[in-house]
């Protein structure tokens, strides 16, 4: 054998040598890290925290009451509900004897500043005035009459438009009675087919406005009955 051949030989088992080494090595590194790892505690995991909600009652939350404040006491006057014979005035009498009824009241408030005297006797918008001598006249100042006869809103009552000489017989017989027994022309007006003394007045400037005659520019209550109806006052009389 030679000297080469030697060599070789000698190379060769040196490195099987250095490759068992590597494998030893490696093999004792992997095994100690190993049993390190075993003997490290693990540490303990942190719980996430709980999200709540916006608008949700946290748990367990204690749910108060609000407080209620004390209410003030119903300090006003309840009067007694008023008796159906007390709003009616059918059991009450006027100084000649007739009944109240709907179209003759007693006055319960009027606030008229222009009249002068007591008023004692009222009939829808109509009302019967006593002056100091004792004296009753009625008179409808709610009626408003001053106005020109565009304005003015027609009121026919019972009648029609055409029945003009029925008027003029209405309008005899209250006038008769405005003077001789005032406290009695509801009663007769009612008769008649009016609801109140109110209404005979309506009436009364309605067949005015038609049948009067007027200057330019004046109100119903300026005009005067023309040529018609003084007919009709004459055909009554005939």
């Amino acid at each position: 054998m030679g000297l080469v051949e030697v060599l070789i030989i000698a190379a060769g088992a040196l490195c099987g040598v250095v490759s068992g080494a590597l494998v030893l090595g490696l093999a004792f590194y992997l095994w100690k890290r190993q049993v390190s790892d075993s003997d490290t505690p693990e540490a303990p995991k942190q719980a996430s925290p709980k999200v709540i909600k916006l608008g949700a009652a946290a748990p367990g939350a204690i749910q108060l009451e609000r407080p209620t404040l004390p209410t003030k006491p119903d300090r006003r006057v309840k009067l007694p509900p008023r008796e159906a014979s007390v709003e009616e005035n059918d059991d009450v009498t006027w100084d000649d004897g007739e009944p109240l009824t709907q179209a003759r009241t007693l006055p319960e408030h009027v606030d008229l500043e222009e009249l002068t005297g007591k008023v004692v006797l009222t009939s829808g918008a109509a009302v019967l005035i006593e002056d100091a001598s004792g004296r009753r006249e009625w008179t409808c100042p709610r009626v408003h009459a001053d106005v020109a006869p565009s304005i003015w809103i027609d009121i026919w009552g019972p009648l029609k438009p055409e029945e003009l000489v029925v008027f003029a017989g209405h309008y005899r017989q209250v006038e008769r009675v405005r003077f001789e027994a005032p406290e009695r022309l509801p009663t007769l007006l009612q008769e008649m087919g009016y609801k109140n003394v109110g209404e005979w007045f309506q009436v009364y400037y309605t067949f005015l406005k038609h049948n009067g005659v007027g200057g330019p520019g004046d109100a119903i209550a300026d005009y005067a009955f023309g040529e018609d109806f003084k007919d009709a006052l004459f055909a009554v009389d005939v």
